[in-house]
């Protein structure tokens, strides 16, 4: 058996799962997207964009990079109403990762 680590709330609600081995480099930019992630599904934009941006300033070349770019686009929008970091976060993720399942997810954003 896999092992896991589960980011919870404090309602015990999971919001992010990791499965498998990690090298220690990868460790802990997942526990950064997770906490970014209880904080995006809790409507906590500043506090998800700043362990985002921890998690792509510390860890930019990491696993986790791709969906950190893709929700920090998303928080940014959620926080100020304004498309402009949809379509940043998909130029972004579209050169930097052209087959990449963000890159995909944000795809309709290129239109914005």
């Amino acid at each position: 058996m896999d092992p896991y680590l589960i980011t919870l709330d404090a309602e015990g609600v999971e919001h992010h799962r990791t499965v498998g081995f990690f090298a220690p480099e990868e460790l802990i930019p997942s526990m950064l997207l997770g906490i970014a992630k209880v904080f995006f599904d809790t409507d906590r934009f500043d506090d998800a964009l700043m362990n985002l941006e921890k998690l792509l300033k510390g860890y930019p070349e990491g696993d986790s990079a791709p969906e950190a770019i893709y929700l920090r686009g998303v928080s940014l929008y959620k926080n100020t109403d304004d498309p402009k970091p949809l379509k940043e976060a998909y130029e972004k993720l579209r050169d930097k990762y052209p087959a990449g399942e963000w890159t995909r997810r944000a795809y309709p954003y290129r239109l914005l």
